[in-house]
């Protein structure tokens, strides 16, 4: 409680404190300091000057034990090549095809099997490396587009994900401007994809991200729409041509009258707006008409097409716009 004066200057002190009992049923002394550094970064997390108290079976502590474990997984995956990247094509409903897709990083584990994103997201977002795949997902697409230049003429736009961590880097606006560049690909071609949390939690440094990329001919669509509800306030402050509504309302919607309201609702409030909308996690042909008389302008899911390789979907653009066509029949 006592501040402290360095130069003029007074300071405060917190202090974040991990505690682990050692009891008979405790294992060793490095298990024990592994555990208390644990509790000790969950005080930070929580909140900062505040003690944490737990045990080597605590279900949160083994939870975050496990993404720690992701850490040196993720990196070992970016340094020996162990990430690819998948395709799924984003559908206009009521116009002619076209290729549009958001690319999905994967993993691959030790013995080859693909490892999908809600497995090692979520400790790449908590420890701060989500950045660094954001980085690798953009300078991967660009390449590809570079060395595949038909490929990039006939593909409307290419849809990317970006972590609201990349915001706390004030290089990441350079780097991606860079990267266009380099590859000599036009920013046109990219659409970024950032959730509606994200935003607004970083709403100074996302405003200024999409109005240079904006200016290098980049689109931007605000993802997970509709599910904090605090988008609609919000919405007039970013220049996104696309909402993409939450998959929750959708994938349900031809059963559930209350979900078919949802997206009724945000559907008319993105339109009167002159906004694009896509819902995500169409998966059956009733939800699919549902969109078609409501006027959402793209779908995307299951029902119109399962993820395949990015370099797989962009090879035979003939066959892909033929499925496209025969999905709005």
């Amino acid at each position: 409680e006592a501040p402290f004066v360095w130069e003029a200057k007074t300071y405060s002190i917190g202090c974040s404190i991990g505690i682990v009992p050692i009891t008979a049923n405790s294992t060793d002394g490095a298990s024990l300091l592994q555990a208390a550094d644990s509790a000790c970064q969950m005080a930070k997390e929580q909140g900062r000057n505040r003690i944490v108290l737990t045990h080597q079976g605590d279900e949160e502590l083994a939870a975050r034990r496990n993404q720690l474990e992701w850490l040196g997984r993720i990196r070992g995956a970016l340094k020996h090549e162990k990430l690819f990247l998948e395709a799924q094509q984003i559908v206009p409903i009521n116009r002619s095809p076209s290729l549009r897709v958001e690319v999905l990083v994967r993993m691959l584990g030790d013995d080859n099997q693909v490892i999908l994103p809600g497995a090692f997201l979520p400790a790449a977002e908590r420890f701060g490396l989500a950045h660094l795949l954001d980085r690798w997902v953009i300078k991967t697409v660009c390449a590809f587009l570079s060395q595949n230049r038909s490929a990039m003429e006939y593909l409307e736009a290419c849809h990317i994900n970006i972590s609201g961590r990349s915001f706390d880097h004030e290089d990441f606006t350079q780097f991606v401007l860079n990267t266009l560049a380099n590859y000599k690909v036009p920013g046109n071609k990219l659409c970024f994809e950032i959730t509606e949390t994200a935003a607004i939690s970083n709403l100074t440094d996302v405003q200024q991200f999409m109005t240079t990329l904006s200016e290098a001919g980049a689109s931007f669509a605000l993802a997970d729409f509709g599910v904090g509800l605090s988008s609609f306030a919000y919405l007039k402050q970013f220049p996104v041509e696309y909402l993409k509504i939450d998959g929750s309302f959708v994938r349900h919607m031809a059963k559930d009258k209350t979900d078919r309201a949802m997206v009724r609702a945000i559907n008319d409030i993105g339109q009167t707006l002159g906004k694009q909308l896509v819902a995500e996690f169409v998966e059956d042909q009733e939800s699919l008409e549902w969109l078609k008389k409501m006027g959402v302008q793209y779908a995307q899911g299951f029902h119109l097409h399962r993820p395949e390789r990015f370099e797989q979907v962009l090879e035979t653009p003939a066959g892909h716009a033929s499925v496209i066509s025969e999905s709005n029949d």
